[in-house]
């Protein structure tokens, strides 16, 4: 077998390895999955716990865990959870924006139709006014569309620049709290 078709087939860190004994393997799985589940402390392991629930003595975890680098382990076991989690919400965020852009769209469809029909009746100055959409309304179709539209292909839907031309989206919200409470203190 070569190299590489050794290394697609190779364990990842987190699986099982060739030296692991069942009993082993089994405190490891408990080790490594206990801190993705402990709501308290993410990520916080602790072996006297596992070593506790698998009836093993605590000295003989430690040895196994030291032999096997399971706190590396466990840790790149949390990196690839993360990463996945993270794939997935990049994935839905994707998804909902291409949804977002297809409503905006036919919202401005709908309403530059809209806009078209009032055009050729008042052209015509021969239509029932309770059977159209108001222009206002279609107004706010059109806003609400450009606006959705905007927002799906992540560009700004307002003015955001500040009458000192600083750069405010680099703040946090305590940090802009504060920032407003020294102007208001310094133009009093």
């Amino acid at each position: 077998m070569s190299t590489a078709a050794q290394a697609e087939h190779a364990p990842r860190p987190w699986e099982r390895n060739s030296t692991e004994s069942d009993v082993q393997w089994r405190c490891f799985l408990r080790y490594r999955n206990t801190g993705c589940m402990n709501g308290d402390t993410p990520g916080r392991r602790v072996k006297k716990a596992v070593a506790d629930l698998e009836g093993v003595h605590p000295v003989d975890l430690q040895k196994w865990s030291a032999e096997h680098g399971w706190r590396e382990r466990a840790t790149l076991y949390d990196m690839h959870l993360d990463s996945l989690a993270l794939e997935t919400t990049e994935k839905t965020i994707r998804e909902m924006n291409k949804r977002h852009a297809r409503s905006a769209m036919m919202l401005q469809r709908f309403a530059g139709t809209e806009i078209g029909k009032l055009a050729a009746k008042a052209e015509e100055r021969t239509h029932d006014p309770v059977d159209d959409a108001k222009p206002a309304d279609v107004s706010r179709i059109m806003e609400t569309g450009i606006k959705l539209e905007r927002l799906s292909r992540g560009e700004a839907t307002e003015r955001t620049e500040n009458s000192d031309g600083l750069d405010l989206s680099k703040l946090n919200v305590e940090e802009l709290k504060l920032l407003k409470a020294l102007k208001e203190k310094a133009s009093a």
